[in-house]
């Protein structure tokens, strides 16, 4: 009888460590992971076009530290996209909505990759005593064209139509909608700031790719000098921060958890001890 029980904890316990399904937001069904437990919970944020499996190199990892959570964006992976098209708020809504569904304890971590970072800034903007820090993986930066146009002239017209390459590699209406979004936010410096002007209590890390070979033919990974543009920008993006930090990896492409998992699941174990003092 005492060996049934503890099996059935077991299992129980096994059962609390790791979920996926789909919960409902904006007519789309996004589909979601939450593995891991303990706070602080960090919540997972994908590159453009890409889905919650792209996280796979550090997700489990992560999840013996604390409480992950991740999840697909309408029109990615799994979750389904009824919309006829995405902007910038609604996917932020979208990360609001889901978060609150889940009722995540607060404060917590936001980790977000390219141009997910610009998503979890935004978040973090319009929700700042939610947000214990913040992690980014090479993120987008919303200075692009003052950043890279001093090297390529004329890479603001490159973006203007869903570049070759992009299609090539996401040819789906999601995430074309999503690069189209992107845009906007580039085009936008008249609400910049009101989109990303987060506490300085915030602490924010960055974690940069100064590798050019990943994607030579991709607009503003060009040369060295773009990549410490980059760089420079990135660190301007969390310099206002009064805990901040930017590791800068040269062998490391823009997929920095692909290249560099164990460097990423490290800065998010220091963040986790910073925040928890």
């Amino acid at each position: 009888m005492k060996k049934s029980i503890s099996i059935l904890a077991l299992t129980l316990s096994l059962i609390s460590l790791y979920s996926q399904d789909f919960v409902t937001i904006e007519n789309n069904e996004i589909h979601y992971e939450i593995m891991g437990s303990g706070e602080p919970w960090i919540v997972l944020v994908t590159g453009s076009g890409l889905p919650l499996n792209s996280l796979d190199t550090i997700f489990e990892a992560l999840s013996k530290e604390t409480t992950v959570l991740r999840y697909s964006r309408a029109g990615l992976g799994k979750s389904t996209y009824r919309n006829m098209g995405k902007d910038f708020d609604a996917m932020v809504n979208e990360l609001q909505i889901l978060i609150k569904e889940f009722a995540v304890p607060e404060p917590f971590i936001l980790g977000g990759h390219s141009f997910g970072g610009l998503i979890t800034k935004a978040f973090t903007a319009k929700n700042p005593s939610k947000v214990a820090g913040l992690l980014s993986m090479d993120p987008a930066f919303e200075d692009n064209w003052e950043v890279l146009e001093p090297f390529d002239p004329g890479i603001r017209s490159k973006y203007q139509n869903p570049l070759e390459y992009f299609l090539k590699t996401y040819p789906d209406r999601a995430a074309t909608h999503e690069f189209e979004s992107m845009v906007k936010v580039y085009n936008s410096p008249e609400i910049t700031e009101a989109w990303f002007d987060y506490p300085s209590s915030i602490p924010h890390f960055v974690i940069t790719s100064l590798k050019t070979s990943d994607a030579p033919n991709s607009p503003g990974r060009g040369s060295n000098e773009i990549m410490i543009a980059r760089a420079e920008a990135q660190y301007r993006s969390i310099a206002n921060s009064n805990i901040h930090m930017q590791v800068r990896i040269i062998d490391a492409g823009h997929e920095i958890y692909k290249d560099q998992p164990q460097l990423v699941i490290d800065s998010f174990k220091m963040l986790i001890n910073l925040v928890s003092r």
